[in-house]
């Protein structure tokens, strides 16, 4: 199961998803001040470091301007990509490259085939349910 929702220590409810163009009711905005409660009942995978999510996009480690680490903050133009991300984009394209639901060889019947398993294992996650 994946966390939707968990308690803060100060007993509010803070949301961990929402959708495109969602924003965060009232009580969630005054909820981010509190601390995440790590014995929350509705905890079920641990909460990550910013230093553990940064670990997961390659391109976040190289320095820039001599020393600095590179931070990228314009996803409006281009969103970086996590290595699992970056694994399936090129299993993608070096195996079954093709139009989904388009075609009728083997090639587009395994990308439309894969890519239905994408859409289930991520409306599971949305429900909550096994990835």
């Amino acid at each position: 199961k994946m966390v939707r929702s968990v308690t803060t220590s100060c007993g509010k409810r803070a949301g961990l998803g929402g959708g495109v163009g969602a924003r965060p009711s009232h009580g969630q905005r005054r909820a981010s001040s509190c601390r995440l409660s790590s014995s929350s009942p509705n905890s079920v995978a641990p909460i990550l470091s910013p230093e553990q999510i940064r670990e997961s996009f390659p391109i976040l480690n190289q320095s820039v301007h001599s020393d600095k680490r590179l931070v990228y903050l314009d996803n409006a133009a281009t969103s970086q990509k996590p290595v699992e991300v970056l694994r399936a984009m090129e299993e993608y394209y070096g195996e079954y490259n093709s139009n989904v639901h388009r075609g009728v060889h083997a090639l587009s019947a395994r990308a439309t085939q894969r890519y239905e398993e994408a859409r289930e294992k991520v409306a599971g996650r949305n429900r909550g349910g096994p990835t």
